[in-house]
Order: structure tokens, then C-alpha cells, then sequence
């Protein structure tokens, strides 16, 4: 009896444990579920940014390891630095069996350097064998993960948007790794001068963040893109004297960059080759107009609408979103100055408006090379603005390009979460058909990352088909609607208001 009673209480304290036990597990995970869904753990977000940059580190070194390399523009790459290393400074001479060199000099020297310095190759030698493409292989190894590691700091910068959970949609695309780590295209390198362009930006290093930006232009022209929207900030959130600067450092870098060719009587040959803006794409490589015939793919009126309809996303974006700070002073004004002079209020207005206030603002500071208000200079100055400002810069080219060939993901596929998450678009719809803020919550998550998923099925499909190309604009256009009519709130507006009712 007694040796009963002691198994019923062994039993006993054994199911309790077990119930301890998976109690304690329920409410780890459950408590590990909500730091990972909320937008504003930043040491949450910092761990998974971690382990995610050692996880890229082990699989690109498995990737380099395991699948086979296959020849596409590396040694077109290596034929092109090799005529400029055996003292050819003419760029109509410059060539690949792809065809000419298109690209600046940057890509001339950062390529010359992993050519000659790193790889240890003769000046007119292929680069092909196989080790010096393994060697190759590692240095791009070291770009991609420098590059997620700077992408991941914009967004710790940017807190607040994106829930550490969404990182990891950071490393899913198979065409980045093999863009970045298999291919060694020279895009991968322009994005990580334009991501730590972002990063220069977000903490108010203007001059450095257009020396860097310089510099990405230098390896592809692409990286243009980013302008626009880099000078609205620049313009309408810092002194005169800091854009006026910041904009010389941009074009010193690019004539010091275009020295060899200058000097030795090719600036013309150089600057036509480098930043031919009438280059004519291939059909049979565009991934987003497969839908169009080829006919009307390749004609002038189409080019020029796709260019119109370019410029007038941007001034339609720097007019609603970029300049939103003084937007968000008006209706400050209006709520609280209900007394204040027309005068003023009128004042107001008119800097408040990116037609044609901006300007105007811009000209009034100039002479005394004054700061723009208190309220504006922190907005543009927020890093979730200045990251989503750029951001969308990039993505409203990418939407109206001519073409996009498959190494051109990279252009913009680390901004797809964050835009994703910028966007409101999608809880405003979730809404309509839930109650719950769970669901709510769950149900924009859901469309966020299944619209991801769209743009990377799109990009893996070779060669594009009319239905990939529809898929890809169409995910395009649904989230350039859903930015441009957001109606996010940037939080350096809130610390501005606050400053002026202390005042």
C-alpha cells in the first residue's frame, strides 16, 4: 500500500512537471512570437540581424561550394578592365564578347583591382579558370554580406516600420545570391554604395552620403535613380551651403573618377559610352514588358512614355510624399494658430507645398544660407522618411524602366520589405473584411509577404513569359499605389510639435 500511494505520487508530481514544462514552453513561444512581431523591438530586430548575417555567411560559402558556376558576363568583365590595364584609355575600344563597355569608370577600376591586385591575373588573360572564379566568388561573398549587413542597419535606423520577423524575407531570393555570389554582376556593388548611401543620409551626412552615391553611380548609372529623391531631401532640410556642397563632392567625384580618360583626350568617348542614355535593350532579356510585342517594345513614343510617366511619379511623390513634414505643419497650424494672422497662415502655405513653396523656401534661405523650419528639418531628416523617400525614388524607375534584365533585382530587393511594411495600404484593406486586430494584423502580413513572393516568382522564371511580365507590373503597380496613397505620420513631426507647445 505505502509502495502505492508513493508511484500515485511520483505519477502526481510527474504530470505536474509535465504540465510546468509545457506551460512554460507555450508562453516562451508565445512571447517569442510577439517580439518578433513587434515593429518596435529594436534588440529583437538586432538579434535577428545577427543571426541572419552568420546564416548568409555559411550559405553563400555552401552555394560558392556546391553549384556549379556558369559563364555569363564575368569574363565579358575581365576582357573590358584588361584593354583599360594594358594602357587603352579610348572606352570606344573597350570591349567584351558581350560588346562594348557601357559601364563607368568605377566599375573600370573596382574590376582592374579584383583583376590585377586580388585574383592575381595577367592584364590580358580571361580570368576564367576555376579558381580564379572561386577567388572571385569569395570577394562577392564578402560584398553580399557587407551589403545585408548595411541593408539591416538602415532598417534598425528606420525603426518602428519593420517587424524583425520580416528580415528574414531579406535572404530568400535565390536570384540575389545568385546575382551577387554566383554571377559577380557589378550591381550588386552599385546597391551597396546606394544602400550606404542610406545609411550617410539617415544620419545626416549629406556630403558623404553624395560622395557615396557618386561612387555608386561610378560603377553603374543606375544608381542615378536615387538623385531625385536625395536632392528633395538635401534641398529641403539642409542649409544652402551643405547641398551646395554636398552636390560639388558629387560631380568632383565623378571628373576626378573620369581623369585617365580626360587627360588622355577621351572625355567625349568616355561620358558617350559611360552615360548613353539612348542604349537600345535586347528583347529577348526583358523581364517586365514580355507582355508588349516586340515591335512596340523597341519604338521612340514607347521609351518616351515610359520617361514621362517616370517624371511624373517623381513629381508626383516629391509634391504628396517627400516633402510631407510641412504638410503635417499646415495642418498643425490650422489646428493650433486657429488665431494667429492671415498673414501668417498664409505664409505657412505656401512652404508647405512642394509646387512651388520648396522652391521658393529654398530661394528665401539662400542669401542668408539660413536652416529650413524646425519642424521640416526633422522630418526629412527622420530615418524612416529618408529611407522610404529614397526607397521609393529607386522603385518608381524600376517601375517605368525600359527594360530590366534579370541582374537588375538587385537594384531594389532589399527596399521590397520595408516598402512593404511602409505601406498601410494593406491593414486598410484587411480592415474592410476583419474585426480583430489579430487578424487584421495577420491578414496584411499574409498579402505583404505573398506580394513578395509574386515579385520573386516573376524574377526566377527564364526566360520571362507574357504572364510573368504581367505578374511583375502588376505586383509593381499595387505597391506604388498602396505608397502613394499611405498615410503614414513621420514621428519627427510629433517631437516637432511638442518642441513648439514647450516653446
Amino acid at each position: 500500500a505505502a509502495w502505492a500511494s508513493a508511484m500515485a505520487r511520483t505519477r502526481g508530481g510527474a504530470s505536474r512537471d509535465a504540465g510546468s514544462i509545457y506551460a512554460r514552453t507555450r508562453a516562451t513561444v508565445f512571447a517569442a512570437a510577439r517580439r518578433l512581431g513587434d515593429r518596435d523591438d529594436a534588440r529583437c530586430a538586432a538579434a535577428v540581424s545577427a543571426l541572419l548575417c552568420a546564416f548568409e555567411l555559411v550559405f553563400c560559402v555552401a552555394i560558392i561550394v556546391k553549384v556549379p558556376y556558369t559563364e555569363i558576363d564575368w569574363r565579358a568583365y575581365m576582357d573590358e578592365v584588361g584593354g583599360f590595364l594594358q594602357g587603352e584609355r579610348d572606352y570606344t575600344k573597350l570591349k567584351g564578347d558581350t560588346g562594348p563597355l557601357v559601364y563607368p569608370a568605377g566599375f573600370v577600376y573596382l574590376y582592374a583591382i579584383l583583376k590585377k591586385v586580388i585574383i592575381g591575373c595577367a592584364d590580358d588573360a580571361p580570368c576564367d579558370d576555376a579558381n580564379d572564379v572561386r577567388v572571385a566568388q569569395y570577394v562577392f561573398l564578402v560584398v553580399y554580406v557587407a551589403h545585408l549587413c548595411v541593408t539591416l542597419a538602415t532598417y534598425r535606423n528606420a525603426r518602428g516600420v519593420v517587424p524583425p520577423y520580416a528580415l528574414i524575407t531579406l535572404s530568400i531570393s535565390k536570384r540575389i545570391h545568385s546575382i551577387f555570389v554566383l554571377r559577380m554582376f557589378n550591381d550588386g556593388v552599385a546597391s551597396l554604395f546606394a544602400h550606404l548611401t542610406i545609411f550617410a543620409a539617415q544620419r545626416r551626412k549629406w556630403p558623404l552620403a553624395f560622395f557615396l552615391l557618386s561612387l555608386g553611380v561610378s560603377v553603374k548609372m543606375n544608381v542615378l535613380l536615387m538623385v531625385p529623391p536625395a536632392l528633395v531631401l538635401l534641398v529641403g532640410g539642409t542649409k544652402p551651403s551643405v547641398a551646395i556642397s554636398s552636390v560639388l563632392i558629387f560631380v568632383i567625384t565623378q571628373i576626378a573618377l573620369s581623369l585617365p580618360f580626360w587627360m588622355s583626350g577621351f572625355f567625349r568617348e568616355y561620358v558617350s559610352r559611360a552615360f548613353e542614355f539612348s542604349r537600345a535593350f535586347d528583347y529577348k532579356w526583358t523581364v517586365n514588358w514580355r507582355f508588349v510585342s516586340n515591335e512596340t517594345f523597341g519604338t521612340k513614343p514607347f521609351a518616351r512614355a515610359l520617361l514621362v510617366a517616370h517624371v511624373v511619379g517623381l513629381l508626383l511623390f516629391a509634391h504628396k510624399k517627400w516633402y510631407v513634414s510641412a504638410r503635417e505643419e499646415k495642418e498643425k497650424a490650422r489646428r493650433i494658430r486657429k488665431d494667429s494672422s492671415s498673414v501668417r497662415t498664409k505664409k505657412k502655405t505656401r512652404e508647405e507645398r512642394f509646387f512651388f513653396g520648396f522652391f521658393a523656401d529654398w530661394f528665401r534661405r539662400l542669401p542668408r544660407d539660413a536652416s529650413p523650419s524646425t519642424t521640416v528639418e526633422l522630418c526629412l531628416a527622420d530615418p524612416a522618411h529618408v529611407m522610404s523617400t529614397l526607397h521609393e525614388g529607386v522603385f518608381i524607375g524600376v517601375v517605368f524602366a525600359r527594360s530590366l534584365h534579370y541582374q537588375f533585382y538587385a537594384w531594389y530587393f532589399h527596399s521590397l520589405p520595408f516598402l512593404l511594411w511602409r505601406c498601410d495600404f494593406f491593414e486598410a484593406a484587411a480592415a474592410r473584411a476583419f474585426r480583430s486586430e489579430t487578424a487584421v494584423k495577420l491578414a496584411s502580413d499574409t498579402a505583404r509577404v505573398s506580394l513578395l513572393l509574386l515579385i520573386e516568382r516573376s524574377w526566377n522564371i527564364f526566360p520571362a513569359t507574357e504572364e510573368s511580365s504581367r505578374t511583375l507590373f502588376a505586383a509593381h503597380a499595387v505597391l506604388l499605389v498602396g505608397l502613394f496613397f499611405s498615410r503614414r505620420r513621420v514621428k519627427s513631426v510629433r517631437a516637432a510639435e511638442k518642441n513648439d507647445k514647450n516653446a
